[in-house]
């Protein structure tokens, strides 16, 4: 049998900059949980993948500020983000590390629900 549900949709496309992420306001809670709390050094990380981490738990948790803010402004500097990805969807992804068949680098990927109408387009 198949491992995903016939009404799963399809992955977001390839963007460049190493990572694949929705547009914003789109993210839809129901993935995995963050229970810790965010370390606020954490958010200060010159590190992308400490910073995404931390960030993922605030937004997860509801934190905003100029913390939150200023992690989010750094992280979508860091990797290049277009300014319409949904940072909730992209800091709460999967890292891949290395190349593996058509990718050449590591790259954060994560799921983002589509309306019905983008779905069918696919």
């Amino acid at each position: 049998g198949s491992s995903k549900p016939a009404s799963q949709p399809a992955a977001a496309p390839y963007k460049p900059g190493g990572a694949v992420a929705p547009p914003a306001g789109t993210y839809k809670p129901g993935g995995a949980g963050v229970s810790a709390a965010v370390d606020p050094a954490a958010l200060k990380s010159d590190d992308p993948e400490v910073l995404r981490k931390a960030l993922h738990a605030a937004l997860v948790q509801g934190q905003r500020g100029p913390d939150v803010t200023s992690a989010e402004a750094r992280l979508r500097d860091m990797l290049k983000l277009p300014a319409d990805w949904d940072m909730k969807a992209f800091s709460g992804g999967n890292r891949l590390e290395g190349g593996l068949g058509g990718r050449k680098d590591s790259t954060v990927v994560c799921f983002q629900a589509q309306p019905p109408q983008v779905v069918k387009a696919m």
